[in-house]
């Protein structure tokens, strides 16, 4: 896969996550913030300069401490309103759908 292509709605992740991060320490230090996400401080900055991927495990972890739903932690909240399903992964039912009868 070309990784230059953007599936994601512009912003890569990566940055996503750090923008959603920074707005979320607000004024508290580092030390604080990583201290309530469960991670070390040297991640966390890593993290929040867009320099550091994260694991599933790591993002189930800050969204836990959050309590946050990882779609609103890495929503693009820069780009017009879509629906969110409009390009469901093979195999995934669009919600409010009625799966196809079994033959």
């Amino acid at each position: 896969m070309d990784r230059g292509s953007d599936y994601c709605g512009g912003m890569k992740l990566r940055k996503r996550l750090a923008k959603k991060l920074k707005q979320m320490k607000g004024d508290r230090t580092k030390a604080e913030f990583s201290k309530r996400l469960g991670i070390g401080q040297a991640s966390l900055n890593r993290i929040l300069q867009a320099e550091q991927s994260v694991s599933l495990d790591l993002l189930e972890t800050i969204c836990n401490s959050l309590r946050i739903d990882v779609i609103d932690l890495l929503a693009d909240e820069s780009a017009p309103e879509r629906n969110r399903y409009s390009r469901p992964a093979v195999g995934f039912m669009i919600p409010g759908t009625i799966p196809p009868a079994r033959s």
